[in-house]
């Protein structure tokens, strides 16, 4: 992203975006795909977007390196996710709908979600 060097400080000139999508290493029907990838705050596309902005500042390495450099990367957290199912029906007196009725279904387990998320990491030199 960028390079820093000692004793000095850097703003971003322009914008860095990573970006990476869900991965499922079990199969898993498309519905409860939804599910997951909204509860993680996902896209519908299970897409996960990071831009670091301009106004954030990088900081050069202490003494003996002489230059830092900073990357930014998409990593994953791995979870197992519950879903539970309903299913509800509504009721209707005549035309009017008077309510729901709400009849539990099971509990569905993804194993192996692999969920992204945005790293930042540096490496300094003495170069």
């Amino acid at each position: 992203m960028i390079s820093v060097a000692r004793g000095t400080t850097k703003t971003l000139t322009t914008t860095k975006t990573v970006s990476g999508t869900i991965v499922f290493t079990t199969s898993v029907e498309a519905g409860i795909q939804d599910v997951v990838k909204a509860g993680f705050g996902l896209t519908s596309s299970g897409t996960y977007t990071y831009t670091w902005s301009l106004t954030q500042q990088f900081t050069g390495p202490p003494a003996p390196y002489n230059s830092r450099d900073y990357y930014g990367a998409i990593n994953y957290d791995l979870y197992s996710v519950y879903v539970k199912r309903y299913d509800v029906y509504r009721v209707y007196n005549g035309n009017a709908m008077t309510g729901y009725n709400t009849y539990y279904q099971g509990l569905t387990t993804v194993n192996g979600v692999k969920i992204p998320k945005a790293v930042q990491y540096s490496v300094d030199s003495i170069q």
